[in-house]
Order: C-alpha cells, then sequence, then structure tokens
C-alpha cells in the first residue's frame, strides 16, 4: 500500500459538526470543534493531535472511545505521548481521512483490523530486543505469519540486550509488514511471550474502560489543563532495580494528565490474564507496580478458558463441522444465530469455539502506610477478590468497595495536582465537593461481555475457515510493498 493512501476508522457523519475532514488542517479543526461541542470535560489537546482510532466496537455500545494521538514525523516520540481517551458520543463521530503516514504509534505497528468489527491493536512491549543473530527478525516474522488467535509462542534465553536489539530491527519492519501481535517481555525469566489476542482478552478491560471514563467525565471542574486519561495498551515507562530505564503496555491505566507540567502520571494500573496465566500475570503486574509509587490501585481479571483454545483438528472432525467449512463464510451476524444460551460457551457447528468457565477479579489498594503489595495470599482490608462467573459471589461486594476507596483517591489526586498549580479555587472547590462515586453494574458488564465473546468466536471461526489461504495470498494481505513505503 502506497504511504499516500489512507486508512478510515468508521462512524455516523451527518452531524452538524461532523464534516469529513481531508487535509491535517481538517483534522485538528474537527477535533477542536468535537471539544468545544461534545467534550467540556476533555483535556486540552495539542496542535500535534492529528487522529482518532476506534477502540471499541460499535456492536458493543452506544457510544465509542476515540484515542487521540500526536504526530511524529521524525518518530522520535514514544508510545506515552498518547494523550487523551475521550469519551465521544456515537452521533458525533465523524469519518476521518488520515494519511497513513500518521498511522504509526511509534513503538508499534497500529493497524485497523478488516471487517465490521474495528478495534485498535498494536504490539505490547514490556522492556526492550535481540542483539545476536540467535533470534532473527524472519524467524519473528515467519512466527506472526502463522500465530494462531489466543495462544502463545515463548522464545527462552533472551536477554534485555538481545530484546531491544530485536525490537530495534522491527522498527526497519514499520511500513512493510503489520501484525496484531503483543509481545510480554518477562526480564527476570528471560522469556519472550508473543500472543495473538482475540476479543476475548482486549472486550472486558475495554468495557471496564468504558464504565471508568464515565465516571471521571462527572468530575467537572471547569479547568482544561487537567484531567484523566483511561488508556488501554499505552505505553509506560519505569525505570528499574538496577536503575535502567524500561517500558511496559499495561492493558489499562488511569493518568492525571497535568498540562501545566506536561506529567502524566499514572494513578491505576490493571492487567488482563487470558493466554497468560495468573501467575505470570501477577508477576508481571507486580514488577511494573513496584517503580511506580504514584500507583494507587492495581488489580487482575483472570479469565478462565477451559478446555484452552484449539483450533479444530481431526478429532472434533464431525458432519456438521464439516458442512461449516465447505459453506461459504458466514457473516457475523450470521454465525452468531442458534450459538447456545449459555454465557461462556459459543456452540457452532457441533463444535465449542469459545468456553469461558470462570472469571474472577483481583484488586490491590495501596495503604496508609505506602506499600502497594500484589499477593494472591494477602488478606486484609487493602486487598479484595470476587468472582463475577459463573456465579457472583458477596466477594464482589468487596471489589466494589475497593473501587470506592480507589475513586475518593482519585478525586483527592487530582484536587492536590490542582492546588499545585493556578488552578482557580472555584474548580478546586468543585472537584473536592463532587459526590460522584464509581458503582459498576456488573450484570450489564457480563451482558456486554457477552457481546465480546460472540466476536471473539467468530474471530476463531473466520481464522479456522480461511487457514488454507496461501502463503502469498496472506503476503498480499498484511505486507507493503517496501518501494513505496518509502515514497
Amino acid at each position: 500500500m502506497d504511504m499516500t493512501s489512507v486508512y478510515r476508522t468508521t462512524g455516523v457523519t451527518g452531524h452538524p459538526h461532523c464534516q469529513p475532514p481531508s487535509t491535517l488542517a481538517g483534522i485538528k479543526a474537527t477535533i477542536r470543534r468535537l471539544q468545544l461541542h461534545h467534550l467540556p470535560q476533555a483535556s486540552s489537546y495539542t496542535a500535534h493531535l492529528v487522529r482518532i482510532l476506534d477502540t471499541v466496537p460499535a456492536s458493543i455500545s452506544c457510544s465509542s472511545s476515540r484515542l487521540l494521538t500526536r504526530a511524529d514525523p521524525q518518530r522520535t516520540l514514544y508510545p506515552d505521548t498518547i494523550t487523551a481517551i475521550a469519551h465521544i458520543p456515537l452521533h458525533c463521530v465523524t469519518t476521518f481521512t488520515v494519511p497513513a503516514l500518521f498511522l504509526d504509534a511509534v513503538l508499534g505497528q497500529v493497524k485497523l483490523m478488516k471487517g465490521e468489527q474495528h478495534s485498535v491493536h498494536s504490539f505490547t512491549v514490556h522492556a526492550k530486543t535481540p542483539r545476536d543473530e540467535t533470534v532473527t527478525i524472519a524467524d519473528i516474522r515467519s512466527l506472526l505469519k502463522s500465530l494462531p488467535l489466543d495462544t502463545i509462542q515463548t522464545i527462552e534465553q533472551i536477554t534485555p540486550h538481545q530484546f531491544k536489539t530485536l525490537w530495534r530491527a522491527f522498527q526497519g519492519e514499520r511500513g512493510r509488514i503489520s501484525f496484531n501481535a503483543k509481545f510480554l517481555y518477562l526480564e527476570e525469566d528471560r522469556k519472550l511471550l508473543i500472543m495473538n489476542p482475540s476479543f476475548a482478552h482486549e472486550g472486558f478491560v475495554v468495557l471496564l474502560s468504558r464504565l471508568v471514563s464515565s465516571f471521571l467525565s462527572t468530575l467537572s471542574h471547569g479547568e482544561h489543563m487537567f484531567g484523566f486519561i483511561v488508556a488501554t495498551n499505552m505505553g509506560l515507562r519505569y525505570t528499574n532495580g538496577n536503575n535502567i530505564r524500561r517500558m511496559a503496555k499495561p492493558d489499562f491505566q488511569v493518568l492525571i494528565e497535568n498540562i501545566h507540567s506536561g506529567k502524566f502520571t499514572p494513578k491505576w494500573i490493571g492487567e488482563v490474564s487470558f493466554t497468560v496465566s495468573p501467575t505470570v500475570t501477577r508477576n508481571n503486574l507486580r514488577q511494573v507496580i513496584a517503580h511506580q509509587p504514584h500507583v494507587d490501585l492495581a488489580f487482575m481479571i483472570i479469565i478462565k478458558e477451559d478446555p484452552k483454545w484449539a483450533s479444530p483438528g481431526s478429532e472434533n472432525d464431525s458432519e456438521a463441522l464439516h458442512q461449516l467449512r465447505s459453506q461459504p463464510l458466514l457473516t457475523h451476524e450470521e454465525f452468531v444465530l442458534n450459538v447456545g444460551d449459555d454465557f461462556g460457551s459459543v456452540v457452532k457447528g457441533g463444535f465449542a469455539w469459545i468456553s469461558i468457565q470462570e472469571i474472577k477479579f483481583e484488586l490491590y489498594l495501596r495503604s496508609s502506610s505506602g506499600s502497594l503489595v500484589i499477593d494472591d495470599a494477602r488478606q486484609d482490608e487493602h486487598s479484595a477478590y470476587g468472582t463475577l462467573y459463573p456465579n457472583t459471589n458477596d466477594k464482589m461486594l468487596d471489589i466494589d468497595l475497593l473501587l470506592l476507596d480507589g475513586s475518593n483517591n482519585l478525586r483527592d489526586s487530582l484536587v492536590l495536582e490542582m492546588e499545585g498549580s493556578d488552578a482557580s479555587a472555584a474548580s478546586i472547590g468543585r472537584v473536592r465537593q463532587s459526590m460522584a462515586n464509581l458503582a459498576i453494574d456488573w450484570d450489564l458488564v457480563l451482558l456486554s461481555y457477552r457481546v465480546a465473546l460472540l466476536t471473539a468466536a467468530y474471530q476463531r471461526y473466520e481464522e479456522w475457515h480461511q487457514s488454507n489461504n496461501s502463503d502469498s495470498e496472506w503476503e498480499e494481505e498484511h505486507t507493503t510493498d517496501s518501494s513505496s513505503a518509502e515514497d
């Protein structure tokens, strides 16, 4: 694809303030109009904000979050320069035509998924990449070419320096290959985990992000120099115990934005355990939290699928499955008809395309003594563990109470940020006196997550149905001509 070609994010046009811009100036002007007319609670955006990307499929809700990023022609910025995720009503969403130059998310290749369901996927990087040739860019590229959904490939004995070098090699691939994989580097174990997540992993945290965003929008203060960012898969830099700079990309973050100082201060961090085991996910969360003294709340969502996903094989052969394979690819709407009523299971052609057995929460709050301990064996007033599915237990009330404490801490933290600047006393008073609380309707969350599971099951079915595509077809879909990429 030529670099002068465009990607589009899809939405509903026709609103008086939703004229599709065709130039960079037009994009900036449209963002300003959206902010002025529809986002009074949002932060002030710089002149570098150039594009809006979908993060929530339209089927999940009547509203959509949009990711605003900065242009970086020299590619010198990092993912933590992403400045806002705003809650924009669907009727205000325009169709943006954006030069492909601005689609770089700097440390990851951003790509809109094909088809009617759109979401943003990029690399998730935890640390850095290979120096010697034990693992080459060609090896990883070959692996990504055939990496099935919701599976893990593990590369052993990868040193931090090797990971750093390998990642730099990926930067040279930018514009020639795109992929949806997530990278998780476990520095202590010297392991590189590569995953290709479906919406079963991404969907839950996106839903939670939308609910938290809605709550934070009620903390009205009239000061556009302050605000909150609710982000998924956004870069977070930290310094480890050896005084070495590292970067993580948690599944979920809440940050306070202070335009006066140019700071983004993380306050909440969350991870989802789905493909990766709870132990590995917990250790990774613990490693990141250890170097984030301002984080007040951390959580883990554990989604257990049993049996673990594997595409249908010869042992699953049946007449119904054979018929499903031989007929043309079903649309999403056709696929989700008559797939059963069980919340966690989606059955089509006599085969379970997804089988969620359990959804659990772990939540940890920083204590008054300053400690934030990530330990599933911990039992005190600063930790809570609850089960949401198959049966919501009474312990979810403990989760709700700690979320309430955490939301109060967010309010107090915003007040402190404002008091340290020239914010007006009236604005500070409005935040301090706000009676808004974070209350989550878990039944509604489950209802929405069922839609995400249907989408994930369809993704798996689509991959299976098209698995006999030739290598040349894959290359044609996933690569860009290198000569045109340099134009």
